[in-house]
């Protein structure tokens, strides 16, 4: 129960704090990079499968980093989970210069969630 009160107004507030949801963070760095870069997540519960895909500007799907399973439990921010990209697309030649999107897609339960982030290349 929360109970607001400015001067001689009250008014009570009945909720629930659960943790049932997962709560997924991530970043990278180096940002930018030169020749790799490691793509760091946190999350609150550990998930079942997951993966990471890169994409360029354009929207085009140029790699995909599958998440080991030892890296699917939850991590905190004192010791997140990384996945290293090398710079590199499917046919293993390294990317031009620009801005790429990575989305990390998880699988908990039968639901998914997608976290995204931006990464930047300058050789």
């Amino acid at each position: 129960l929360l109970t607001v009160r400015v001067g001689e107004f009250m008014k009570d507030f009945a909720f629930e704090v659960t943790g049932g949801e997962l709560v997924m963070e991530t970043f990278n760095f180096p940002n930018p990079f030169r020749d790799g870069t490691n793509i760091v997540y946190t999350m609150n519960l550990p998930v079942d499968s997951g993966s990471i895909e890169i994409y360029n500007v354009s929207g085009v799907l140029i790699r995909t980093l599958d998440i080991p399973r030892y890296k699917l439990d939850a991590a905190t921010y004192a010791n997140p989970h990384s996945i290293y990209w090398d710079g590199r697309d499917m046919a293993g030649d390294l990317v031009a210069n620009g801005t790429y999107i990575y989305v990390i897609r998880i699988e908990r339960a039968g639901s998914s969630l997608d976290v995204s982030g931006k990464s930047v290349r300058l050789r």
